[in-house]
């Protein structure tokens, strides 16, 4: 179970991430490098 909800977790993240990177189209490469890097912390 905990292993669903973990599987949610991130999947939600990841949407929320690409509405982001949509919505802030200028700061691209930006966005991406934090999200890099938030996914080696979650890693």
């Amino acid at each position: 179970m905990k292993n669903l909800i973990t599987s949610f977790s991130i999947l939600n993240f990841k949407k929320n991430m690409i509405k982001n990177l949509k919505e802030n189209a200028s700061s691209n490469k930006e966005n991406l490098v934090h999200y890099r890097r938030d996914l080696d912390s979650l890693g």
